[in-house]
């Protein structure tokens, strides 16, 4: 069994191992659609815990007025993979929000594990 969550297909037998391949590795597309899928309801505080300020997030709250919120988070998210390149990987993402309000760090690590296990 195998899973494309990371940019190369991955062995669900070492789960943790895999995981932290992922985590090191540069935020996918399907990877950011795994956390759009948790919902935008949080949209802000995640921008925010991403380094962008209020003055970004009302931006693009003015930007996208009639968008749902998930759409909103995918801006956020675009926006903090171009800012970082490379170095925008999960495990960057997911500790800058450990240290916030934003408990999203154990349900997206958790997902990213079903996901690994299903493929």
């Amino acid at each position: 069994m195998s899973s494309d969550i990371g940019d190369e297909r991955l062995s669900s037998d070492s789960d943790l191992g895999a995981l932290e391949y992922i985590l090191d590795r540069q935020v996918t597309d399907k990877q950011m659609g795994i956390i759009k899928s948790l919902g935008g309801h949080m949209w802000r505080q995640f921008g925010r815990c991403l380094g962008f300020t209020d003055e970004d997030v009302t931006e693009i709250e003015s930007r996208f007025p009639t968008d749902g919120n998930r759409e909103k988070l995918h801006q956020i998210l675009r926006r903090w993979k171009s800012r970082y390149g490379e170095k925008a990987t999960l495990r960057k993402m997911l500790d800058a929000c450990d240290h916030q309000d934003v408990d999203i760090k154990g349900v997206v690590v958790s997902k990213l594990r079903q996901q690994l296990r299903k493929q």
